[in-house]
This record gives structure tokens, C-alpha cells and sequence, in this order.
């Protein structure tokens, strides 16, 4: 293994998250890397030449980029989520977490809200509680808000089933 530089990267400005997506699923094209940070369009992809700013990125700073696959093992596939400092992304409002579903942007999960007027997500983590066991994996965000969605939650929150979930719960 060696250090290999990608492009001209970013010499003016920080990249706080980076991740991989399979935006076709199974299809042919194979997984694609993506960057955010404190970067002029915010969101970029990896052609394997040169980075590319995404359509409709946020209106504001990206701090981590996260792969999910929000029903398991069911048919909906992967999405990559942007967590930041943005109230818009795609034209859409997405306080602060918004996913990438491999052609537009949406809002996720209700966002997330703060009283204190700068709202931010800054990192996420996936963690199965019971390992093999039935209980399904949740994704566990920190950041600087008070709520996610309409659920009070002082700067970390949970994102997962409830109970009476099943393999492949959407919410």
C-alpha cells in the first residue's frame, strides 16, 4: 500500500466526510465515492479522474457523509446520507440531515431542529445492539440540535425501528 493523491483534491478548503454508494443497487456501475465539507458546491463525486460537485447540493456546510441501507435486506436501495449545517438541499427543506438516493436529494428522517438557532449534524455511527441476534441495527447521530424529527434530543438521537419492527421496517 501506498499514500495516492485523488485529482488536485481540495487545496482551499476542508472535507469533514466522505463515503461510498452503489447508486444503481446490483445494476453494473460500481461504487462511487463521494465527499463533503467546507467546499464551494458542498457535495462532490469521484468520477476515478476528478471530483464533480452534485445537483442540488445543500445550501450550507456537509460534516459527514454516512451509507445507509434503510430497509436491510429489502427491495429500497442504499441512499447516502449529507448530516450539516444546511436548511435546503435539492430544492428541498432538509434541516440539516438529507439522503442521496443516487438521482436527487430528499429530506430524512424530519431533520433536525435547534433552539439555538445554528443547527448541525457532525457525525453518525450504525451499532446492532444484539449483534446476530433479531433486534435490527439503528444509526445514532451527535451533533448541535435539540430535536431530530419531532422527537426531543439533546445533540445525539437514534434513527431506527420502534417496536414490533420487522426485517425490512422503512421507519
Amino acid at each position: 500500500y501506498s499514500w495516492q493523491s485523488l485529482g488536485t483534491g481540495f487545496p482551499e478548503w476542508s472535507v469533514r466526510g466522505i463515503a461510498e454508494l452503489d447508486e444503481d443497487g446490483p445494476g453494473p456501475a460500481l461504487p462511487t465515492l463521494f465527499a463533503g465539507g467546507e467546499l464551494p458546491a458542498s457535495t462532490y463525486r469521484w468520477t476515478g479522474q476528478s471530483w464533480t460537485p452534485m445537483q442540488g447540493g445543500p445550501d450550507g456546510l456537509v460534516n459527514m457523509l454516512y451509507t445507509i441501507d434503510p430497509d436491510g435486506p429489502g427491495s429500497a436501495p442504499a441512499v447516502l446520507l449529507a448530516g450539516g449545517s444546511f436548511e435546503t438541499i435539492g430544492g428541498s427543506q432538509g434541516g440539516g440531515l438529507a439522503a442521496w438516493d443516487g438521482a436527487e436529494w430528499r429530506a430524512f428522517g424530519g431533520g433536525i431542529t435547534s433552539a439555538y438557532g445554528d443547527f448541525t449534524v457532525g457525525e453518525a455511527v450504525r451499532l446492532d445492539p444484539d449483534g446476530a441476534g433479531p433486534a435490527l441495527p439503528a444509526i445514532y447521530f451527535g451533533g448541535v440540535f435539540t430535536a431530530a424529527g419531532d422527537v426531543s434530543s439533546g445533540n445525539i438521537a437514534r434513527w431506527g425501528c420502534g417496536s414490533g419492527c420487522y426485517a425490512n421496517c422503512t421507519g
